[in-house]
């Protein structure tokens, strides 16, 4: 089987009859169970599937995978839930067993050693955006519902998945009794609507306040732009009826609501702590960036001891973390900030980290090597990376539809993915992975080295003097601060393909963009999203939240999302997303998606590059431990086998 087929296989066995069947859909109801043969197609071929709901599967460094150790589940257990839970959870099957099986007693106590190339951002989930924060973050905080290792939605501070009412409209929670921060303060459900609120008054600053737009009253309150207003405004959608009951109110039924809950957006934070350390609404306040005061923040089962900025941090185990679910196996974890991957693989060879990312320029190399055979593995990722192009401001790129049109059809794909990033990725045609409900390949911007030249004449530069004049102008952009390929630099990957298109763009068109590292993801993601000051090429890039194609359309370039990495906008663009996320069927939601694409595509508002695949160095001592499409497991289901 090909890769590119085995990439998408899964996800359509696993997901397509839950995400989309039942949207709107109010009748209480049991999840059919959902044939995974595509799933065992996929877990014997020597290349991981992307999943967007379930476990990925792991491969060795000899090419065999690791479902040798364990069979491969050929039906998914039906899954008895609410008609909410029908519309947004696809039942799954069992994971393809990776490093994480566990054989034999579970070990107590231990460290383990793990690598993050930048810190995080933030810790605050009010501001909260990126991988590297909620790596970190999905640890030490916890929501009402939570993604399992499969992807499936399921309670965690809540006592169950929610009651709904017959319209689809309103939730009701039962927040689980005797449940604390880990500082001793009582956690109820006053906390969760401070916390949410506080989302909203936020306004922009939030940017994934999107995520509580469908609550009634929660999208007027984040787009009020009288600031002392929004501050005390509150969401009419969200009640506690009591101390342990929140009820919410939506203005339209959401076949995605319930995965939305579930994202960090919506975990509870201490109002106590927030506001005696400082303002509510201010980014830098340092109840979320200081050790000392995240210690007493947790909701979940790790808490920070020790933060050392842009050099190290220790979490340990929560004593008064209650489940439901596994108590921390582990001591504590250690995370190491190391900008170069080189450096973090010789930390692994010396026995000095336990999970750490592959060099690009490594990856055949060490897949091939006997001595890793049973440490490399690879991990789909549902994760789309894009040159992104800023609209919000007066550039060549944002004003020239040619010249956008030119350098999406000199970018050849094949050349990144097989050539740059050494295999561990596959060639990407629209915004969402394979395996999504609504794929469709789209071949408006292919490349095409003539069609590239010819369009790039038409966009007015037909003379060497006029190339040149353009190169100056892209390269000079805030005195070559802000302009050429602006990417962050401490993934090697990055590195590669950004060097990969600045070379396609000089032999295809005659364009010498430079490249514009940036040495940080967390300056990188400061500079792009908040300030928007590059106004050449950038990297874009984004990971699913959950399995639906909403939280790319609606979250990428719909023009009043705050996760619109290219402040791009277009009212016919947002009409068809808004249909898609309301739509009745599948074949509808799909419909408009595809159309919501093919605006994009003609608008160049885009290129399309790759979804990747994570290649990784795991230690074999690990159990419970692996990754899923869209990232790490959580600490708490790991232990170290001694």
């Amino acid at each position: 089987m090909s890769l590119k087929k085995s990439f998408g296989m899964l996800v359509v066995g696993l997901m397509l009859a839950g995400v989309m069947a039942a949207c709107g859909d109010a009748t209480a109801t049991t999840v059919p169970a959902a044939t995974t043969a595509a799933a065992t197609a996929a877990a014997t071929t020597a290349k991981p599937s992307v999943a967007a709901t379930t476990a990925a599967v792991a491969t060795t460094a000899s090419g065999t995978t690791a479902a040798a150790t364990s069979a491969v589940a050929t039906t998914a257990a039906p899954v008895a839930t609410t008609a909410a839970a029908t519309s947004a959870v696809a039942t799954t099957a069992a994971p393809v067993a990776t490093t994480a099986a566990v054989t034999g007693p579970v070990t107590k106590g231990g460290t383990f050693r793990y690598r993050q190339a930048s810190e995080p951002k933030t810790l605050d989930p009010g501001f909260m955006t990126d991988n590297v924060s909620i790596n970190i973050a999905q640890n030490m905080f916890e929501g009402l519902l939570e993604l399992d290792q499969n992807l499936q939605v399921k309670p965690q501070l809540a006592e169950a998945l929610p009651t709904v009412s017959p319209d689809g409209l309103t939730y009701t929670f039962k927040l689980r009794k005797g449940l604390n921060f880990s500082n001793g303060d009582p956690l109820t459900a006053k906390d969760f609507l401070y916390s949410w609120n506080r989302v909203l008054q936020l306004g922009d600053a939030a940017e994934y306040a999107s995520v509580l737009y469908e609550i009634d009253g929660a999208e007027a309150i984040s787009g009020e732009k009288d600031d002392a207003k929004r501050k005390v405004a509150t969401a009419s959608g969200i009640k506690a009826v009591d101390d342990y009951t929140i009820e919410v109110k939506l203005t339209k039924p959401a076949a995605y609501f319930l995965t939305e809950i579930s994202l960090w957006t919506f975990w509870p934070v201490n109002q106590k702590l927030v506001e005696s350390k400082g303002d509510k609404f201010d980014d830098k306040n340092p109840w979320s960036t200081e050790a000392a005061n995240l210690a007493g923040a947790s909701t979940g089962p790790f808490i920070m001891k020790d933060w050392k900025h842009d050099v190290s941090m220790r979490l340990e185990a929560n004593p008064n973390y209650k489940g439901p679910g596994p108590l921390p196996n582990l001591d504590a974890v250690t995370v190491d900030i190391i900008k170069e991957d080189a450096t973090a693989k010789l930390k692994f060879d010396n026995n000095e980290l336990d999970d750490t990312i592959v060099p690009t320029a490594d990856i055949q190399k060490t897949k091939r090597d006997a001595k890793y055979k049973d440490t490399y593995k690879e991990f789909a990722q549902a994760r789309i990376t894009y040159v992104g192009i800023n609209f919000s401001k007066d550039n060549v790129f944002s004003k020239n539809l040619k010249l956008r049109q030119a350098v999406a059809y000199a970018i050849d794909r094949q050349v990144i993915t097989e050539g740059a990033l050494q295999g561990a990725a596959l060639p990407a045609t629209i915004l969402i992975p394979e395996g999504l409900p609504g794929y469709k390949v789209n071949n408006t911007l292919d490349f095409n080295k003539a069609k590239a030249a010819q369009t790039f004449k038409d966009a007015g530069y037909d003379t060497p003097d006029k190339v040149k004049a353009l190169a100056d102008t892209i390269n000079n952009y805030g005195d070559g601060k802000s302009g050429g390929i602006a990417f962050n630099a401490d993934a090697s990957a990055n590195v590669a393909w950004a060097t990969s298109l600045q070379q396609q763009l000089k032999d295809n068109l005659g364009l010498d963009i430079k490249l514009n590292p940036v040495a940080t993801f967390k300056e990188f993601l400061k500079r792009r999203t908040t300030d928007k000051e590059f106004l050449g090429l950038y990297r874009a890039s984004w990971g699913a939240d959950y399995p639906d194609p909403q939280n790319f359309y609606a979250f990428l370039f719909n023009s009043n999302s705050g996760n619109n990495q290219s402040f791009y906008k277009n009212p016919k663009y947002d009409d068809l997303v808004k249909k898609g996320d309301a739509g009745s069927t599948p074949a509808q939601r799909a419909e408009f998606y595809q159309q919501a694409e093919q605006v994009l595509q003609d608008d160049a508002a885009y290129v399309p590059l790759f979804v990747g695949i994570e290649t990784r160095l795991l230690r074999p001592s690990l159990q419970g431990y692996s990754y899923t499409a869209q990232g790490p497991y959580r600490w708490k289901f790991m232990s170290i086998k001694k």
